[in-house]
């Protein structure tokens, strides 16, 4: 009790040097100052020691002058960037709002319209809309804006272009919302600008490479323009073929390989330069890569090849004292337990990477997900349909 109570006149000394008045966004600050007690008051419950409430007040003083209104922030949010300064307006600066908003309506709308017409439903869909909405960034259970706790909503959205009929558009994870969206791409020659091109993000920013048009291209997307970066591959890249994967390891990179024209070939591309890098031991065609859970890419299988190969790296310290990353080579891991399954899909797990979906020659389509953790394969699901 004595160190509750040490610990709660400390905070309130801290609070009190830190706000002051006729802030124009006061209601957000008085809103953040809650929320980021409430979280104080979660972590000295917890605390059975001075120095676990000296890191309470620690991290409840460095979040608070992040609040709008605080002593560093007098005029609001014109210099606050909390994200509780989204909640201003979020139907225009919060795009999580918009589409949790969405998502709710969507589910409303169908609620209302399975009713037909017992008046009692539509009470029971307006009650249930009015309960999601709390869950909603910004509203009552998720006061800050993001992240939420205990929910998804703030993950990022699915962008798909669909250069060849001039649509493209942005879409949940769960696919309840979905915006339209408009790129400007440069003007098709023998074919489409993003035809067979290969997209990863690096340092927050959508990279394309190569592709039907041009094989060797490095461009990027830039609002809603894509603008050529200068930079050119050292060899091709179509994506259909090869396979690419941004590593992110002390600084992040981009792992493409061709494997088809150039059948082992590897190069890195930091934002700024091309580099040649270690090459395959197998020709991985119309295949994919992804990140292992120790962070290394790892290429999986292909048309002619079970193989499975992880891009092992060594750290060295040049002059100036300069970390840079050398790719030592590839190293052999236990093969695909489908064999030599191509076209199929890769993404990275917390705990490991899965591929999904594919192809085997003699055996057709694949409904199987393979897990592959700790250097070992396994079946941990199957599709609904190929």
């Amino acid at each position: 009790m004595r160190l509750n109570i040490f610990a709660i006149f400390t905070i309130k000394a801290i609070l009190a040097s830190l706000t002051k008045t006729a802030c124009p966004d006061q209601d957000l600050g008085d809103k953040c100052v809650k929320a980021i007690e409430d979280d104080l008051n979660k972590c000295i419950e917890a605390c059975d020691s001075q120095l676990c409430l000296a890191d309470c007040s620690r991290e409840y003083s460095a979040n608070i002058r992040d609040c709008p209104c605080s002593d560093e922030h007098q005029d609001g949010c014109g210099s606050s960037s909390h994200s509780i300064c989204t909640c201003k307006n979020p139907q225009v600066d919060n795009i999580f709002f918009r589409q949790c908003f969405a998502e709710a309506t969507g589910r409303s709308n169908e609620c209302y319209e399975n009713c037909g017409m017992n008046i009692h439903c539509f009470d029971g869909c307006l009650a249930s809309f009015k309960e999601e909405m709390k869950e909603c960034p910004c509203m009552e259970n998720c006061p800050l804006g993001c992240p939420c706790e205990n929910r998804d909503i703030c993950g990022p959205n699915i962008t798909a272009m669909c250069q060849s009929v001039d649509f493209s558009y942005s879409i949940s994870a769960s696919g309840h919302n979905k915006e339209n969206r408009h790129y400007t791409t440069p003007a098709r020659t023998t074919s489409p600008f993003l035809y067979r091109a290969g997209f990863s993000i690096m340092n927050g920013e959508v990279y394309i490479f190569g592709g039907s048009q041009d094989s060797k291209k490095i461009v990027k997307i830039e609002q809603c323009a894509i603008d050529d970066t200068g930079k050119r591959l050292i060899s091709t890249f179509y994506s259909y073929l090869g396979s690419l994967v941004t590593l992110k390891e002390n600084s992040e990179k981009i792992i493409l390989c061709n494997s088809y024209y150039d059948k082992l070939k590897c190069e890195s591309f930091d934002g700024s330069t091309t580099v040649a890098i270690a090459e395959t031991k197998e020709q991985h065609a119309y295949a994919c890569m992804s990140i292992n859970e120790q962070g290394r890419a790892t290429i999986i299988a292909g048309q002619e090849t079970s193989s499975v190969e992880i891009l092992e790296t060594r750290f060295f310290i040049k002059i100036f004292k300069i970390l840079i990353i050398i790719f030592s080579g590839w190293q052999n891991a236990q093969s695909h337990l489908a064999g030599n399954i191509f076209m199929h899909t890769c993404a990275a797990l917390p705990n490991g990477l899965v591929t999904v979906g594919g192809n085997v020659i003699g055996t057709g389509d694949l409904k199987n997900v393979y897990l592959f953790r700790n250097g070992q394969w396994s079946v941990v699901g199957q599709m609904q349909n190929v």
